[in-house]
């Protein structure tokens, strides 16, 4: 383990010396511990959303590029690439929200 100095406020060291049954170097390391938690979790947060920026703007690459890449073939593209559903169009949604309500009635 690497041991490291720190300068604290002579009140703050005082006021440990009133708590001499708290280790104070696992207090510090914890301390050290979460900051470095928090700060890894924020650059990573940063990387995804900085990667969704740029797959919105048309910067990402390809998943079937990428999987060429990997030298997969094209059976592995389509068990890879997610098979997306059509949305309905707004008139055709209403006509089937009307259909339903409409039978209900009956």
């Amino acid at each position: 383990m690497v041991e490291i100095k720190i300068s604290i406020p002579e009140k703050m060291h005082s006021l440990m010396k009133k708590y001499p049954k708290i280790d104070w170097n696992e207090v510090a390391l914890n301390a050290i511990d979460k900051k470095l938690k928090d700060i890894q979790l924020l650059t990573d947060l940063k990387d995804r959303d900085e990667g969704e920026v740029a797959i919105a703007r048309g910067d990402g690459i390809p998943l079937d590029e990428i999987i060429r890449e990997m030298g997969l073939g094209k059976k592995a593209i389509k068990k890879i690439t997610p098979k997306v559903k059509a949305k309905p169009k707004v008139n055709e949604t209403k006509k089937t929200i009307k259909k339903k309500t409409h039978a209900r009635k009956r």
